[in-house]
């Protein structure tokens, strides 16, 4: 997970009061970025040409104009997770992440939710992802992540558009969009900018 805090809001009262005890924070050219302290993560083997993010670098890694996000577009805090929606802590992470959106106002924090489907343990990680983009042609990302973590146990092919129905999605529409996989290219963005600021787990 990352945060970012615009440095000309450094006077501001900061909402990462709540990480004190179970966070490590390192503070990298606007970027905080932190650890929580023991949370497991599933991994993905490191693409061996995979460079290290620099301070120089890591605030356009983590800038995507396409990834969904709640909250205000120039909130000064930006939380940014990357997520697998097989990963059984990405989905402990879940509600967590909707908690903390609750405690604070859009306009000062925003969450950004980009894709990291770690194939080689999680097989259907990447349709999954596929058809919670191809949501947000029809404003339903957020059911549809809500739906994939709640019963994380039920992802499979023959089951994807059970779960579009149960958001209330025009199943027709994700149909065509996952199997012409309309935006793996911004998924598979996701994927490779988090190799490159050293990600290789979820969440």
């Amino acid at each position: 997970l990352y945060w970012r805090k615009s440095l000309m809001s450094q006077s501001s009262p900061s909402p990462l009061l709540f990480l004190a005890g179970f966070a490590t924070v390192l503070l990298v050219a606007g970027i905080i970025i932190f650890n929580v302290q023991g949370a497991p993560t599933i991994k993905l083997s490191r693409a061996p040409n995979a460079q290290p993010a620099t301070s120089r670098n890591i605030q356009g890694l983590l800038a995507s104009s396409f990834a969904f996000f709640t909250g205000h577009p120039t909130a000064k805090v930006t939380v940014t997770e990357f997520f697998d929606f097989q990963c059984p802590y990405s989905k402990e992470l879940a509600p967590t992440l909707q908690k903390l959106a609750s405690l604070y106002d859009p306009s000062q924090v925003k969450f950004v939710f980009r894709h990291f489907p770690i194939r080689e343990t999680h097989p259907y990680a990447l349709a999954a992802a596929q058809a919670s983009v191809c949501a947000k042609e029809q404003n339903g990302f957020m059911n549809l992540y809500n739906l994939f973590f709640t019963y994380q146990e039920d992802i499979a092919p023959e089951s994807f558009f059970e779960f579009t129905d149960a958001a209330g999605l025009d199943r027709t529409r994700i149909e065509d969009c996952v199997a012409n996989q309309r935006y793996q290219e911004f998924i598979l963005k996701d994927l490779s900018d988090g190799q490159a600021l050293g990600i290789n787990g979820t969440p």
